[in-house]
């Protein structure tokens, strides 16, 4: 059976799943017709999105506590005008991370922006 696509790909992985769940035997040996097997295998599919679903909403809400919590740590430090090394340094998180969290706050427009030679500065608006 020729595979084209990715779709085609998982949908025989999961074929072949089921037929080593039933002791390794195929369709025809096992007793269960491939009616059935496509049956099982929907069902499967089906339980598999729901917690997918599941799984993408409790990131989600995990994300959203943890971006409120991030950036009203930076915002209560940034009192003052502050490099992204020192706020890294204040917060105990890597420079990459306070850089990331400063541009995200920088398009919320909750933050101005200095620069001084080649270094930037922030500070709360």
């Amino acid at each position: 059976m020729p595979v084209n696509s990715s779709e085609d790909i998982i949908k025989r992985a999961r074929e072949m799943e089921m037929i080593r769940r039933f002791g390794g035997k195929s369709t025809e040996n096992s007793g269960m017709d491939s009616k059935e097997l496509r049956k099982k295998l929907e069902i499967l599919e089906m339980k598999m999105d729901r917690i997918n679903q599941k799984l993408d909403s409790l990131l989600s809400e995990k994300k959203s506590l943890e971006f409120k919590d991030v950036h009203k740590r930076i915002l209560n430090i940034l009192n003052e005008w502050m490099s992204t090394e020192n706020l890294a340094k204040a917060l105990g998180y890597s420079q990459e991370y306070v850089s990331r969290k400063i541009s995200e706050l920088k398009e919320m427009g909750k933050i101005e922006e200095k620069r001084s030679g080649k270094n930037l500065y922030y500070r709360r608006k």
